[in-house]
Parts: structure tokens; sequence; C-alpha cells
């Protein structure tokens, strides 16, 4: 239907008004006549004109209503839903699809007659915000103020829902404003896209699978054929101290390629802190300067107002260092590198709609740039166009990572021969300068004599820690899951002064179940929980003590510094 949409009431208006002016004339022979001949040959043609008038009237009333079953035919041989509706927002008429439908869409039990937004908003399975959408539109279009628009919307729970477009087009009825309203039925369609994206995410499973699986087999060759030849012990100590240092080197690669993944996923846990991302920047200038060689001219241009945000820097440090190493790769034979800080402007192109307030990293460079099928790829996983060696494609997948799961953004501008930018979005925090971390007083040694409760479900990681911290000089008793915990608690005289814990534990109890049973029979022990998983399996802190978490793996000098830290401020 158009907007222009011919109304046959005009056609049969005209019709009858010439049929009326015909009568008129044949009246008005007869008076000037009297009833004479000639007034009889006026009269045999005034009839004459007034019969063909007649059939003409007959004719274009057939042609009207063929005309109206051939476009009733048409409408209803639709899958669509489709009702008219007049300039009260009232049900015209409707089609066989409308009536017959055997899904819920909006508005579905409406009759001719009926108030369509009133049987919208009497469906107790539709949004509010979807007849509320559909009002507004409605409305619009009645009182000529909108053009054709659609809307899409689901009915019912998330699995079962079903899924409609709604098509709104002005037209006219009976000579006034009125609305033709579709309903699609596209439930099949979003179900095939699901199972599209889910198949993509298992072709990317697979593909992730496959390659950490490499990675780690060369990791875990280096590891247990060291371990292997110092177990023998007939090796000179100086072979010794490079075998121990390969077994660390392997263990480190192992952890960046863990973080790398977890960053992935948006699954690395993250300790945040509040900084002022020129200041930092600036501060990281000639470790910059050094990853991408004399080669490359490296420029920075930081905003000369604090540009606040809040990331963890070490994740922070690492995506700007990588995004440096790959212009330094883009550009073999030299080129120029600018980093800029600056503040996102609100309409900003590059900011999301209804997003922000962003302060803005951007990384340019003058290298060969990307062709598209490169460029809509480079944050896939194990994705490179680097040699085997010189690459593990999980780089800028961290990167991508890191900055969703810091509440940010990304976006990518490169064209082959004109170099590439990478723009890096980060929550703005309101304030003038970030705050310095404030160093733990007396170092690692500072709580040495307190008792620490480990709780621990894996022997291997019991034992170091246990070995670890009575190297430190703690007391150390054990536990293997939380009921032993609390058994060995209930039989401690005195109490231990800290708790720490395991997150994920068998025996139907994890570790932040753990800390609140602790937390409210021992409120004076302290907790530390540890996870390889994400910083919420801590979970709520319990009632009355301050969160402590450690992301695993830790090391013995960063284990050391945040046990100070929490046995410092007793």
């Amino acid at each position: 239907m158009s907007h222009s949409c011919p109304d046959p009431a005009d056609a049969n208006a005209e019709l009858r008004a010439l049929v009326e002016q015909l009568h008129a004339t044949h009246e008005r022979i007869l008076a000037l006549t009297g009833g004479g001949i000639d007034a009889v040959h006026h009269s045999s043609g005034a009839t004459y004109m007034l019969r063909e008038a007649q059939r003409d009237l007959q004719d274009e009333r057939a042609h009207q209503a063929a005309n109206a079953r051939e476009r009733g035919a048409i409408l209803d041989a639709l899958p669509a839903a489709i009702a008219l509706l007049d300039h009260a927002g009232r049900v015209h008429s409707t089609n066989q699809g409308w009536r017959r439908h055997g899904r819920p869409f909006a508005g579905c039990n409406a009759r001719p007659g009926d108030d369509y937004l009133a049987a919208c908003r009497a469906s107790p399975d539709l949004p509010d915000t979807v007849a509320g959408g559909l009002g507004q539109r409605i409305h619009a279009l009645l009182n000529g103020d909108g053009e054709s628009a659609s809307l899409e919307y689901a009915v019912g729970e998330k699995e079962s829902a079903y899924h409609f477009r709604a098509t709104l087009a002005p037209v006219l009825i009976d000579g006034e404003g009125g609305v033709v309203l579709m309903h699609a039925d596209i439930t099949e369609q979003r179900q095939l896209e699901r199972e599209r994206q889910r198949g993509q995410r298992l072709e990317a499973l697979g593909q992730l699978t496959g390659g950490v699986a490499h990675d780690f087999n060369n990791l875990l060759t280096v590891i247990c054929g060291n371990a292997e030849i110092l177990q023998r012990g007939d090796i000179p100590s100086d072979e010794t101290s490079r075998l121990l240092a390969n077994l660390r080197t392997a263990g480190e690669r192992a952890t960046r390629l863990t973080r790398h993944l977890l960053a992935f996923a948006r699954q690395q846990p993250l300790a945040p802190e509040r900084l002022d991302l020129c200041r930092h920047l600036e501060g990281q200038r000639e470790l910059l300067q050094q990853s991408v060689t004399e080669a490359v001219t490296l420029e920075l241009c930081l905003a000369d107002t604090p540009c606040i945000t809040r990331v963890d820097p070490g994740q922070l440090d690492a995506a700007i260092l990588n995004l440096a190493v790959n212009a330094r790769d883009a550009m073999p034979g030299g080129g120029h590198l600018r980093i800029a800080v600056d503040h996102a402007a609100p309409r900003d192109p590059e900011i999301p709609p209804g997003s922000g307030p962003y302060v803005r990293l951007r990384v340019v460079d003058t290298g060969a740039g990307m062709p598209p099928e490169v460029r809509d790829r480079i944050f896939d996983p194990f994705f490179t166009t680097k040699p085997r060696a010189h690459g593990t494609g999980l780089g800028l997948s961290m990167v991508h990572g890191f900055v969703r799961q810091s509440g940010g953004d990304l976006s990518v501008r490169s064209e082959p021969g004109a170099g590439t930018a990478i723009t890096l979005l980060l929550p703005r925090i309101p304030g003038v300068e970030a705050k310095a971390v404030a160093p733990v007083p007396g170092g690692e040694d500072a709580c040495s004599g307190a008792h620490v409760l480990v709780v621990e479900d894996d022997p291997l990681v019991r034992d170091y820690v246990v070995t670890l911290l009575g190297g430190l000089g703690y007391s150390v008793s054990a536990a293997g899951d939380a009921a032993e915990a609390l058994a060995t608690l209930e039989a401690s005289t005195p109490l231990p002064d800290l708790m720490f814990s395991d997150v994920v534990m068998p025996g139907g109890q994890d570790g932040h179940q753990l800390a609140a049973e602790v937390a409210r029979r021992w409120p004076a022990v302290r907790v530390l929980l540890a996870s390889g998983y994400l910083e919420r399996d801590a979970g709520e802190p319990p009632p009355g003590q301050t969160p402590h978490f450690i992301p695993k793996p830790y090391r013995r000098a960063t284990l050391a510094a945040k046990l100070a830290e929490i046995l410092g401020t007793q």
C-alpha cells in the first residue's frame, strides 16, 4: 500500500455527481420545451446519456470490486500479518495472516474497530518497551511527522521467544491519514543466525585449542625435560644454573600465554588503578623507543590536561608495547610512529552512541597497512601474518580483551599503503591527578612469625605455598578443602592470623563460601583468596572484611607483599 493509494469512495462520489447533473439537465430541457417533439428528442438524448453514465458507474463499481478482491487475495497470500489503522489508531481491516496467525505478535488479538495500542498493552507477554516503541512510531505517522519505519522485538522467554519485525508506513484511509502495519515472523531467521554464530564460536574454539596445545606442549617439553635432567644430580653446577634458568623462562612464558588467553576471553583477573594516561605514557617513553629501535621515529603527543582512567597498569603497558612492536614490524625499513593521548569528544565518530566519556589513546604508523581481509581478523586468536617463529597471534586478541574488560572500546583504520591507526578508548575518571600507590612499609618480612592457614586442594600447589611461606618466616598449617579448614580452625588455639585459600575447590564449598563462614564464626581471621579464573570468583567480601584477592600464578615477592599489606593493616 502506498501513501497516495486512491480511495474508491472518491470515484463513486464523482459518478454520483455526474448522474445527478444529467438528471437536472433532463428536467430543464422538459421545462423549456413544454414537452414538445423537440423536448422528446432532447429528453431521449439525455436519457441515453443517463443510461451510458449508469453503465459506466456499474462498470467502475465492478472494476473496483475486482481490484479489491485482487488486493485482498494478494494481502491474504502474504506470510506476514497486516492491518490498516485509521486516523484514531483503530484497526480498520486485516488480512488472513493477521486473523489466523499462530504466533503472538504485538496486538495479535486486535480486531476491526479495536484500539490497536490498547490491545498491545493488554498482552501479558509483550514487554512495555515494545508497545511504547510502536506507539511512538504510529503517532508520528498519524501526525505527519514520520516516515516508514521498522522495529524488531521478541515475545516470550529468551530461548523460546518468538522474534518479529514490525514495519509501518503512512497510507490514506477514507480520505484521512492512516497507517499500514505489517508484522513479519523472523523467528527461524534468528534461530539460523544463532546456529551460525555457534558454529563460528566452535570453529574459533577449535583453532584456539590447537594453538594452545602446540605452544603449551613446547613449554612442557622444556619444563619436563630440564626437570628430568636436574633430577639425575650428576651435572656440573654451571649447567644446573642454566637448566634452572630455562625452567623459570618456560614457566614465565606459560604465565604470559595464560594471561593472553584470559584477556582474549575477557577473564583476566585485573588489578585496576587510577592513573593519568599522559604521565604514565611519558614514563614509558624510553622503553617504547628501545622496543621500536632507532629506525623508527617515536612521537608522543600528550594532552596538556590530565587524562585520568582506571586500568591495570601492567596490562596497559603490555597492550601499548604490543601495538608499538606490531607497528615497528609493519615498517621494516623504518618509519614514523605516533602515540597520542587526549580526551575523546562526545560526538567524535569513534565514540559508540550513548557511551563515554573516554580518554583516547591512538597508535598511528606509516607502515604498509592492511587489506580488508586482514584488518577484519587481527583480533582473532592465533591469527597472524608473521612467520611462525615471530608471533603467536595472541597479542592483539589480548589487547582487545583487556580494553573490553576495562570497560572501553577500540577501533582500527588501515588501508594498503596508507599505514594503520588503532584507537583505544578507556573510561575517563573525573579528577585532576591520579593517586600514587603507596609502598607497603617494612617489605616482605614485615609480618614474619604470623600464623597462616593454607587451604588448597592441589597437593603440589599446597606444598609449594607451604614451603614458600615457611621461607618467608611464617608459621604455616595446611588443609585440603573447606571441611578440613573449618576443622583445623575449630581445633586451633590460638587462631591463625590469616587464611589463604583457593577459590575453586571440591567438597561442595568453595573459597568465598568458606570465607563467609570464617567471617561469621571467627571475624578476627583475615582472608586472602587466590584463583586462576575471574577475580569475581572471590565473590562478595564477608561482612566486616576487606576484600583481598591475588591471581594465580603468583611469585614469591608478590605474595609476600600482599600478605604484608593485609596483616600490616591489623
